[in-house]
C-alpha cells in the first residue's frame, strides 16, 4: 500500500472515530480529584480527541516503521528548561538509574548525563539490572520513569525533582494511609507530543509518595512501542493498574483510588506480587491467600518466571502457605503441575524442589513419574532429591486413596499419560 494510501487511510480512521464517538463518554482530560467529569460539548474536545488518535497512529507508525526517534539527546529548548531549574533543585538530589541488558539503557545514560550537567545538584547512581528486561529512571519522589522526558514531559520530570508537584488533598491521602491494602502497580503510559499527558503525571505522582504500597511507573509509549503493544495501548495518557483495570483519556483520581484500595487481593497481578516478594513480605502473601483459602493466579506466573530470584520469592511463599494451611500448599503444586510440561528445566526442578518441601504423599506418584519419563538428567536429579526429601518425612511409600486427586493422567514432561502401572502404585 503506498504512503499517500496509509495517510487517507488514517484521515478517513481519524474521521470516523471523532463522529461515530459517544459524546456522553470520556475524553483524555487531565486528571482531577473532582468527582465531576466534564463533558465533551465543546470542539476543543474533539480536537483534542483527535489529536490523540493520530498521535497514536504515529507512535505505531513509528514503533513498526524506522522505530524510536533518537531520544538521548537535549533539545536546546530543554536544555533552557533544565538550566532555569537548576537553582531550584535541592542540593544531593539523587536519581538511580537502573541499567540493564537492553540497548535502550544508552539513552537513558546519555540522557542522565546531559541533565546532570545542566542540573549540578544532581547527582546519577548507575545500578546494574542484568536480570531486569527495561532500564528506568528512579526519581527522588519514587517514581519510575521508563523512557527519555522529552516535549510536554520535562515540565512534570523537572517538578518531580524539585519538589513542587501538587499534594493530594487530605481526604485522598487519608483513604491511601487508612487502612492496610494489597501493594498496586501503575503503569502510566504517555508521549512527549501529548497535551494530556503531563497533568495525569502531576495527579498521579503523589499517590507514590502517600504509601509505600504503591509503585508508579511513567512509560513513554513510542520509546517502549512493544511495553504499549503488550498492554493493548491504543491512546494517550492510559493508566493500568496491576495490569487489569484501565482508564484511557479522562479518569477520576478519586475513582483510581477507590478501586486502588477496595480490589479483592486474588486479582492483584504479577507485578504486584512481586513488588510484596522483593520487599521480604512473602509470609504477608502467604496470609492473604489462606484468608483468601485460595492461591493467587499472579503468583502461579512468578513460580514459572524466567528469572531465578523472582521465583525464589514465590517458593518462599507457596512453603509460608503451606506451613500455614497444608491443602493450600498442595493446591498451588497441583495446578503449577499442570504447566509442567510448558517451562524449561530450571523451573522443573523448583517445581520438583516444592514437592518435596511442601510434601504430601499425593505427590511422590508424579515425582517417580518424572524419573520414568524422558526428562533431563538435571530434571530427574531434582525428582530424586524431592523423593528422598518425603522419604525422610515418611511421605514417599503408598500413596493415600483419599489424598490422590481424581485424575487419569498425569501431565509429565511428555505429556502423555504415566502407563497404567504407574498409576496404580507409587512403588511399581
Amino acid at each position: 500500500m503506498s504512503k499517500q494510501a496509509g495517510i487517507a487511510g488514517w484521515v478517513f480512521a481519524l474521521w470516523g472515530a471523532v463522529f461515530s464517538r459517544d459524546r456522553d463518554s470520556d475524553q483524555a482530560y487531565p486528571i482531577t480529584p473532582s468527582s465531576t467529569s466534564r463533558q465533551p460539548d465543546q470542539w476543543s474536545d474533539w480536537i483534542g480527541f483527535a489529536n490523540g488518535v493520530l498521535e497514536e497512529k504515529r507512535l505505531v507508525f513509528w514503533a513498526d516503521a524506522i522505530g524510536p526517534p533518537e531520544m538521548g539527546m537535549i533539545t536546546l529548548s530543554e536544555e533552557t528548561q533544565f538550566r532555569n531549574a537548576s537553582s531550584e533543585v535541592p542540593h544531593g538530589t539523587i536519581l538511580r538509574l537502573m541499567v540493564t541488558p537492553d540497548g535502550r539503557s544508552s539513552e537513558i545514560a546519555q540522557f542522565c548525563e546531559r541533565m546532570a550537567a545542566l542540573i549540578p545538584q544532581v547527582s546519577i547512581t548507575r545500578e546494574d539490572g542484568a536480570e531486569l528486561e527495561y532500564p528506568w529512571i528512579l526519581l527522588p519522589n519514587g517514581v519510575r520513569y521508563q523512557g527519555v522526558p522529552k516535549g510536554n514531559e520535562v515540565l512534570p520530570f523537572i517538578q518531580a525533582l524539585t519538589g513542587k508537584i501538587p499534594a493530594l488533598p487530605e481526604r485522598l491521602r487519608d483513604r491511601l494511609t487508612a487502612a492496610p491494602y494489597p501493594p498496586a502497580e501503575l503503569d502510566l503510559f504517555v508521549t512527549p507530543q501529548c497535551t494530556f499527558c503531563p497533568r495525569a503525571v502531576r495527579g498521579l505522582m503523589p499517590l507514590a509518595g502517600a504509601n509505600r504500597s504503591i509503585r508508579l511507573t511513567i512509560i513513554d509509549a513510542g520509546f517502549f512501542p512493544e511495553l504499549s503493544r503488550r498492554h493493548g495501548i491504543q491512546a494517550v495518557p492510559t493508566l493500568v493498574l496491576d495490569g487489569q483495570f484501565r482508564w484511557a483519556g479522562s479518569f477520576v483520581l478519586e475513582e483510581v483510588i477507590t478501586l486502588l484500595t477496595t480490589r479483592d487481593p486474588i486479582s492483584m497481578g504479577p507485578a504486584s506480587l512481586e513488588m510484596m516478594l522483593k520487599e521480604g513480605a512473602a509470609q504477608r502473601l502467604a496470609r492473604m491467600m489462606a484468608d483468601r483459602n485460595a492461591v493467587f493466579p499472579a503468583l502461579l506466573e512468578l513460580l514459572c518466571h524466567s528469572q531465578w530470584p523472582v521465583r525464589l520469592g514465590a517458593m518462599v511463599a507457596v512453603e509460608e502457605l503451606s506451613a500455614i494451611n497444608p491443602a493450600l500448599g498442595l493446591q498451588a503444586i497441583d495446578a503449577l503441575w499442570n504447566r509442567f510440561g510448558r517451562v524449561s528445566d530450571q523451573v522443573k526442578g523448583d517445581i520438583l524442589f516444592l514437592c518435596g518441601e511442601v510434601g504430601g504423599s499425593s505427590v511422590a506418584l508424579r515425582i517417580k513419574a518424572v524419573l520414568q519419563s524422558g526428562a533431563s538428567a538435571e530434571v530427574k536429579e531434582a525428582a530424586e532429591e524431592a523423593l528422598e526429601k518425603l522419604g525422610s518425612l515418611g511421605q514417599a511409600g503408598c500413596v493415600s486413596p483419599i489424598a490422590m486427586p481424581d485424575r487419569t493422567e498425569w501431565p509429565i514432561d511428555s505429556g502423555q499419560p504415566v502407563p497404567e502401572t504407574n498409576k496404580k502404585t507409587p512403588d511399581s
